[in-house]
């Protein structure tokens, strides 16, 4: 029977390591919402931001720090732990 044309790219996996490429668009996924919860967070104003007036020149202080919330932390983690077990696992070839 030949191989399908999308699984051809992937003729140099072995087939006992073919679900490392599931793990692997899982965490891709895991990354893309962390990425779009940060830019969603970023966007609401991260910075707080004042101008004062000091002789002729105008200074731009941070007046306060919006912190990360703690979802970026965990899903950043979340990312991190699973990107280790296929690497671990395709490293073991088992």
């Amino acid at each position: 029977m030949p191989t399908p044309i999308a699984a051809a790219p992937m003729a140099w996996l072995p087939d006992h390591q073919l679900h490392l490429l599931d793990s692997l668009g899982h965490i891709d996924d895991q990354l893309q919402d962390v990425a779009e919860f940060i830019q969603v967070h970023s966007r609401a104003g991260t910075f707080e931001l004042r101008n004062d007036v000091v002789d002729d020149r105008m200074r731009t202080i941070i007046a306060g720090v919006n912190p990360i919330p703690a979802a970026v932390s965990r899903g950043v983690g979340d990312v991190v732990t699973a990107a280790g077990r296929p690497r671990t696992h395709g490293v073991r070839g088992s």
